[in-house]
């Protein structure tokens, strides 16, 4: 029997089959429902997540280029702090303080800025018809903050003739429970210095402060870390990261200075290296075009593309070239990876493992991969294909596709990989033979002419000393091709030498606008430097004569010279060259000097306008650019 009086239990009621019970009257201690996240806790524990400077940073840039940015400046500013450590020392270390991202794009209409610290508020979703952007989850803006700074404020506009608004979040006002919600975007004034940079356009400036996580090891908060160390590598990875992006016009910059792209691929520009005599781009294999239905949209596909290329020889010539200070100032020591873009912008840069091998298995990746690049692009459409994280940091092909990959490209970069080989073989010195050098014969019969022809006076009066400064100068100067430090400094010195030891010589250098050719007389040595850039070597003693760039004493004596006609008509230039040089030896006198010197050069500047001249009307012989 039921006992009336008796406290009743509490009801349940059930929705659904597959639905939780829920109590029919909810109390302040137990109530019918709640928020998913503690907003203190989880905004602290989000903090950890896998951004690094670089990684949060991007996500602010990433925003900028889909706003439509036509220009993106960031940067750090910094301030000394002073540490001290167990012992009581004092250190001082310059700290970064703030970090800022200003873009002259669209800028944000109320609702989107105050969306815009929002986790998972995506900022621009796909219209119909549009292919989708750079963004993924709507966490960018929110997560790269919390992950550098405490505190972070955006502005934004849609017009210049608008006020900026403004909203922020800041982690210790959340914590001290002064801050509950994303205030709603009211009208305040960005720092004058960020401002001014959008004084005559719309835009966002996203400004960071309270640092902690740039300032100090979040293990040993009392161990500082220094801006420079923060902020080395960037801008670097903004060059390769969005090398697309520049290489479409859009101009980035870090701290005030332009960023460059960084090519992987070493096809695209501009780059720090485009310069007439640096100027060289790598070779580039047709593009392995692999269709993939898109998940979720029976019957459509999209393209992953990739890319290869093979670095010039003439960066590669030896092994140990990577070491070389031009090849560092490229990164190619840093080369030795896979580029992995998604919707133009890099979200892998690595060794992408299991991606190299035929039908027999894998291969380990090798020193000499750093000389050929590799770029692997997709649409966002097709992420489910490379597990891309929230973060963009990361993307790896899944073992469907990367079978695929590895089929398709193996057999290039094993092609690749013998070329490079070839070449290091090519142009290894052999430790067994005695080469000749390449001007040997004409330097030979000079010295056996010299013997019956009389002797100038030019430079006979020079004392030893400055004789030797003046052959070391001139070795120092000589085109002795390429190679590491220590072995192009061995080369210089067998330069030096063999001027020593012969009455005249014959060095190659690289003047760009200097004389065809130049002498000096010291301690009765006669030196003639033939200038390779002039315009009268590349369109007519090269076409005739042969290349002499480059030729050291480990050069063949008839390097450069295919054929026993262009031998001797290399030789007999020479002659010529030599002839005149022992010809000023007669003219000792300053004043002398002073008028062939300037005869000289009218004279190389007559020849070389000459010569272009020759060239138009006659089409010339085919010289080298």
């Amino acid at each position: 029997m039921t006992d009336k009086n008796a406290p009743s239990a509490p009801v349940t009621r059930r929705a659904k089959p597959n639905a939780p019970e829920t109590p029919v009257d909810a109390t302040p201690d137990f109530p019918s429902s709640r928020s998913f996240f503690e907003d203190t806790n989880v905004l602290e524990s989000l903090r950890t997540s896998e951004y690094g400077f670089e990684g949060g940073l991007f996500e602010f840039v990433d925003n900028a280029i889909e706003s439509g940015a036509p220009h993106v400046w960031a940067g750090i500013k910094t301030e000394e702090k002073t540490s001290t450590d167990k012992n009581g020392k004092k250190t001082k270390t310059e700290i970064v303080s703030e970090v800022y991202v200003v873009d002259d794009g669209c800028g944000m209409n109320p609702k989107t800025l105050h969306n815009s610290l929002a986790i998972g508020a995506t900022m621009r979703a796909s219209r119909r018809g549009q292919s989708l952007g750079i963004g993924r989850f709507g966490v960018g803006l929110p997560l790269g903050s919390i992950s550098l700074a405490r505190r972070v404020d955006v502005y934004s506009r849609e017009s210049q003739n608008q006020p900026f608004l403004h909203t922020y979040l800041d982690l210790d006002e959340i914590r001290a429970g002064e801050q509950r919600d994303i205030p709603a975007p009211v009208p305040a004034e960005p720092p004058a210095e960020l401002a001014a940079l959008l004084q005559d356009s719309s835009g966002t400036i996203v400004h960071l402060t309270k640092c902690d996580r740039l300032q100090s090891d979040p293990i040993k908060p009392d161990k500082l870390r220094r801006a420079s160390e923060v902020e080395a590598g960037v801008m670097n990875e903004l060059g390769r990261v969005y090398r697309k992006f520049i290489e479409g016009g859009r101009q980035i910059f870090w701290n005030k200075q332009r960023v460059l792209l960084h090519d992987p691929l070493f096809v695209s520009g501009p780059t720090i290296f485009d310069q007439p005599s640096l100027d060289l781009r790598a070779r580039e294999v047709d593009p392995i075009v692999i269709p993939l239905e898109i998940p979720g949209k029976p019957g459509e596909t999209a393209d992953v593309v990739v890319r290869l290329s093979l670095l010039p020889e003439e960066w590669r010539p030896e092994q140990g070239a990577g070491g070389w200070k031009s090849n560092k100032e490229r990164h190619i020591d840093d080369n030795e990876g896979i580029s992995i873009l998604r919707a133009d912008r890099e979200v892998y840069y690595g060794r992408l493992p299991y991606l190299l091998g035929g039908g027999s298995g894998q291969v380990a990746y090798e020193r000499i991969d750093r000389w050929w690049g590799c770029e692997i692009s997709f649409p966002p459409e097709l992420d489910e294909y490379f597990h891309v994280r929230y973060i963009k940091r990361g993307a790896e092909p899944v073992p469907s596709l990367r079978d695929k990959l590895r089929e398709r490209i193996w057999l290039t970069i094993k092609n690749f990989r013998s070329e490079i080989q070839a070449v290091f073989r090519k142009n290894a010195p052999s430790p067994f033979e005695e080469q000749e050098q390449p001007f040997a014969d004409a330097e030979r019969a000079f010295a056996k002419a010299s013997g019956v022809l009389p002797s100038g006076k030019l430079g006979r009066d020079v004392d030893p000393e400055q004789a030797q400064e003046a052959l070391e100068e001139v070795a120092s100067n000589a085109d002795v091709g390429k190679g590491e430090p220590k072995v192009m400094e061995e080369r210089r010195k067998k330069h030096l030498e063999r001027l020593q030891a012969m009455p005249v010589s014959i060095v190659p250098v690289n003047w760009p606008g200097g004389s065809f050719f130049e002498s000096v007389h010291a301690g009765g040595k006669i030196i003639v430097s033939l200038n390779t850039a002039h315009p009268f070597y590349k369109e007519v003693f090269y076409p005739l004569c042969g290349s002499v760039e480059g030729l050291t004493e480990e050069s063949d004596a008839h390097m450069g010279a295919s054929t026993p006609e262009q031998r001797f008509a290399r030789n007999a230039m020479m002659l010529i060259l030599m002839s005149f040089a022992q010809a000023e030896a007669f003219f000792p006198k300053e004043d002398q000097q002073e008028l062939i010197n300037s005869l000289r050069a009218q004279w190389s500047i007559a020849l070389a306008t000459a010569t272009k001249e020759l060239v138009k009307v006659t089409g010339g012989l085919g010289g080298r650019e």
